[in-house]
């Protein structure tokens, strides 16, 4: 019942659309027809007036005056669309009146457009249908039944003068039968015709529907795709984009359309294999690299044949960094739990070897050919030692976290302890404009192990002479620290491998400072990222909250 009650109205406004159609066509039709006819009628009947007090007002000229006036006002009252059928029974109906003025003025029964009462029952047929159709071929044919009568037996003379012609009972009786049986004839066909094109206009319209709907849902659904995509014709020129694939790319549709697939994504694969999937970097506008991976399929016509090419494609830069991240979490959860276990083994004879090389240096004081290698041996063991703390430092979870901790104080701190080192370069300076009022919440320990770790780091960066500063902003509920150094800078690659777990380029270091950084940062809720031009310096940027 709801589906029939939610078509009634768009059913409603296809026959009204088509009843328009039809009569501002009548109505333009009836114009010119009868312009041409009344002009040619009044060059053929100018010596038939029947007003002849008042020989100018011809009655061919009142018809054609009429009937423009009429027309104007039908054209009027269609644009208003208002009650369509009535205004096609009136307009058919002044038809008939005005077929039978145009047959009387040019003569009755021997006049040569008594035809056109056919035309009326057709028009009403095509206006209205079956029931219009027979009712107006009732009205033609009584209309001339009654001219023909008041002709035969001379009723008016003075309005409709006789026939020139005599006419025999049978001959007129004959005629009649033969137009009235034809104009019922043409009114049932006219009434058919309309009814089907009506029910043809109805099924294209709701096809038409149908396809608009079914088109819009297709245009919907590859709008609202996260996927890109983008087709290809056979010269592998872009001919479609997608939004997903213009917000992937960085470029918008009309910037890439009509560009060679390669243009934009230098380097594709066109393995039309749907189990394969291929993956490659894409240079997006800005300049920025992305990991996608893609699929290509080919693009059939209507007969099979193949037109062109769909490529597909997906954005896997911030999956990739995800995987990353869970294998870099994995790595130090695996490094921090031999640690603890193997931590106590393994301090208990370097405490031994310690102490024993502390003794040997004593007693081998002033004899010059041990000092090298037995400060070697405490080096080492002091490195191993470090090593071992590292390990345990991923492995331990941040357990003192506490509001209030001063990051103004704690930047102090470090750069104190720092500065006190025997291997500090007095050469860099270390800067910062934190204030004294930025608080966060943290494990006071661990926080200042972070930013211990990453001003060695930018030392160890430096060569020379150079500057550390150490900036921090409060944005919304998050506190955002920036370590920038001077130093030598790294490549890309470099940047992705400095988290790694052992990486270093530091020859003296073990490759755990920045995983160790990065495992309390992300104990703690924060993010860590890294920036770094080469020879021009690195900047470690961390976001915690507040």
């Amino acid at each position: 019942m709801s589906n029939a009650v939610a078509k009634q109205p768009d059913e409603i406004s296809i026959e009204q659309q088509e009843l328009l159609n039809r009569l501002s066509w009548a109505t333009w039709l009836r114009i010119i027809i009868v312009t041409i006819l009344i002009g040619g009628a009044a060059l053929t009947y100018q010596h038939k007036i029947i007003f002849h007090s008042a020989p100018w007002l011809s009655p061919l000229v009142i018809l054609v005056v009429v009937l423009y006036v009429v027309s104007i006002a039908e054209l009027v009252f269609l644009r208003k669309q208002r009650n369509l059928a009535g205004i096609a029974y009136v307009a058919t109906a002044w038809d008939a009146v005005f077929v039978s003025a145009l047959v009387i003025a040019t003569g009755g029964i021997d006049s040569i457009y008594t035809f056109l009462y056919l035309f009326v029952a057709i028009e009403g047929g095509l206006l209205l249908s079956k029931k219009g159709g027979l009712i107006f071929a009732s009205v033609s044919a009584i209309l001339y039944g009654i001219l023909v009568d008041i002709q035969f037996y001379r009723l008016a003379p003075a309005f409709i003068p006789p026939s020139e012609a005599n006419h025999l009972v049978r001959d007129v009786f004959l005629n009649l039968i033969t137009y009235i049986s034809t104009t019922f004839i043409v009114g049932v066909l006219s009434a058919f015709l309309g009814g089907s094109l009506l029910k043809a206009r109805r099924a294209l319209s709701i096809s038409s529907i149908d396809l608009k709907q079914l088109t819009n849902l297709h245009t919907i659904i590859i709008n609202s795709i996260d996927s890109g995509l983008i087709t290809l014709d056979e010269q592998f020129t872009i001919s479609t984009v997608n939004p997903a694939a213009a917000r992937i790319t960085g470029y918008k549709p009309d910037e890439i359309i009509g560009k060679n697939i390669n243009d934009i994504m230098t380097g594709i694969q066109f393995s039309t294999s749907p189990l394969k999937r291929n993956e490659m970097t894409i240079r997006r506008k800005d300049g920025s690299i992305i990991q996608t991976g893609y699929n290509i399929s080919n693009l059939h016509g209507d007969a099979g044949s193949v037109i062109g090419t769909v490529v597909t494609f997906q954005d896997l830069t911030e999956m990739k960094k995800m995987e990353a991240k869970l294998k870099r979490a994995d790595i130090l959860a695996t490094a921090g739990r031999l640690a603890a276990s193997v931590a106590h083994e393994i301090r208990n004879p370097l405490a031994s070897i310690s102490g024993a090389v502390q003794l040997l240096m004593e007693d081998l004081k002033g004899k010059s050919e041990y000092d090298k290698p037995l400060e070697l041996i405490f080096r080492e063991v002091d490195r191993i030692n470090n090593l071992v703390t590292e390990f345990l430092s991923m492995a331990r979870p941040v357990t003192n976290i506490q509001d209030g901790v001063a990051v103004r104080q704690l930047i102090d701190e470090v750069f104190e302890n720092i500065s006190r080192r025997g291997d500090y370069n007095p050469l860099v300076q270390l800067q910062t404009t934190v204030q004294n009022n930025i608080t966060i919440r943290a494990d006071k320990l661990k926080l200042k192990q972070v930013l211990l770790n990453l001003v060695l780091n930018a030392i160890h960066a430096i060569r020379d002479k150079g500057s550390i500063s150490i900036e921090c902003e409060v944005k919304g509920s998050r506190a955002v620290l920036s370590v920038k150094d001077t130093g030598e800078g790294m490549e890309e690659n470099e940047t992705r491998l400095s988290l790694e777990p052992f990486w270093t380029k530091n020859p003296g270091g073990t490759g755990l400072g920045l995983p160790v950084v990065q495992a309390i940062v992300e104990q703690h809720n924060g993010t860590l990222g890294i920036t770094s031009v080469k020879n021009k310096g690195t900047t470690v940027t961390l976001e915690l909250p507040l």
